[in-house]
């Protein structure tokens, strides 16, 4: 009798904490979807409580009952051995540890119906399946009450002492979108992509009746990578994380399953104590038209606030697939041009070095830096949005572009028209 009486304590003190901290925890709501800021490197909800149905029944708002993980992702190479960081639960393994604990700002007098919670992780520590790859993620979520997205902005510095090749960073969504009873079922979805952004949404409803959740990379530059695959396709080790993480999959499936998705942008050569930004919207409607207009929303909001750390984000470089290396160094004329509001800069550097490429106005005066980084001897291509380094939008006129690599510095032309 003591025995269970014991057992009938404990049920009572678990459940008690359960809810106590159940209780403490926040939300935030996008559209039909509720998220929890109280995260480190993955952000993961189960069905809804009973105060959600309460509050749908009350027209408070409107819920969809998802099963959700959204994970970071990190790929890079250390002495030529492919490591991938990434927060699935699955794994078992904690690889984004908490190094600061949330932390919420509200963007205007104090009002919660729209603010940012920030929080800092790493992956810095050793574990018996795990090599770290040494970063330190800056995560905000910046959102507004009644709106169908979110901003996801990362910042990603690279702690140890050594450079990182072959970089990238992303975001996997694994979803299970809930069918016309609001069940979240797990083996009747479809992917698909609309402009940047990628979705799920339910096979057995229409892609207007559905609901739709989806990743949308934000920023000027073609870099983004869109990948999806079903639970069977699953990777189980880095090399094939770091396949996937790197992998553009366009061919959306025509079979329903449980799959996921995946934004990424890289390769890039990160140096030793460098710091690169990635932003995404997080997107849920009901319907691919909302959230379409999400799209354009979560974009006016992504330039309207934070357009002024554009100097912050990552080189906007693609490199140009060749076997060739280039016998020469050359800068060519950028394209269009005039331009409005992006223009293309291709270069040639035959040899590994740093490379600078600034942009100046007729006075001479430093516009904005698009690339200021060592690079492998290869030819490049960098995309320039018309913002100066302050993170506003240049008047019309004429700039000048400049490339220096080690010994070689050439100058050109280019107008913007606004």
């Amino acid at each position: 009798m003591f025995r269970n009486l014991t057992k009938l304590l404990s049920i009572f003190f678990l459940l008690i904490f359960h809810t106590v901290s159940y209780s403490q925890e926040e939300f935030l709501r996008i559209g039909g979807l509720d998220i929890t800021p109280n995260n480190y490197g993955s952000i993961r909800i189960g069905p809804h409580k009973d105060l959600d149905s309460l509050a749908t029944a009350k027209n408070e708002s409107r819920f969809a009952n998802y099963y959700f993980e959204l994970s970071v992702w990190a790929n890079g190479t250390i002495n030529d051995k492919n490591l991938v960081s990434d927060a699935d639960v699955g794994k078992g393994i904690k690889e984004w540890y908490p190094f600061q604990k949330v932390q919420f700002e509200s963007s205007e007098n104090n009002n919660k119906n729209k603010g940012i919670y920030t929080t800092v992780f790493r992956d810095d520590r050793q574990y018996e399946a795990h090599q770290p790859l040494g970063l330190e993620i800056k995560q905000e979520i910046h959102y507004e009450k009644n709106r169908d997205w979110a901003i996801l902005f990362f910042s990603i510095r690279n702690l140890n002492s050594y450079d990182l090749d072959n970089f990238s960073f992303g975001l996997k969504l694994d979803a299970d979108v809930p069918n016309e009873t609001n069940f979240p079922t797990n083996d009747d979805d479809l992917a698909g992509q609309s402009e940047n952004l990628i979705y799920l949404y339910d096979k057995n409803l229409t892609v207007e009746k559905s609901n739709i959740v989806g990743l949308q990379p934000l920023g000027d530059n073609n870099t983004f990578t869109f990948n999806w695959w079903n639970v069977e396709d699953d990777p189980s080790t880095d090399q094939e994380r770091s396949q996937y993480i790197q992998t553009s999959l366009k061919n959306y499936p025509t079979i329903s399953g449980d799959y996921r998705i995946m934004v990424s942008q890289g390769p890039f050569y990160f140096k030793s104590l460098q710091e690169i930004n990635f932003t995404c919207a997080l997107i849920e409607s009901k319907g691919l038209k909302n959230a379409q207009k999400a799209q354009e929303e979560s974009k006016d909001y992504y330039y309207d606030n934070l357009v002024k750390m554009l100097k912050k984000l990552p080189p906007k470089i693609i490199s140009l697939a060749s076997n060739i290396v280039p016998e020469r160094y050359a800068l060519s004329q950028n394209y269009p041009n005039p331009f409005n509001p992006t223009t293309t800069i291709t270069y040639s550097i035959p040899k590994d070095n740093d490379v600078i490429l600034t942009i100046y106005n007729t006075n001479g005066e430093i516009v904005n830096t698009l690339v200021n980084i060592y690079q492998k001897s290869g030819n490049y291509k960098v995309v320039w949005n018309g913002i100066n380094h302050s993170g506003n939008r240049v008047s019309s006129g004429l700039y000048y572009y400049k490339l220096k690599a080690g010994d070689f510095s050439s100058t050109r032309k280019m107008i913007f028209l606004q």
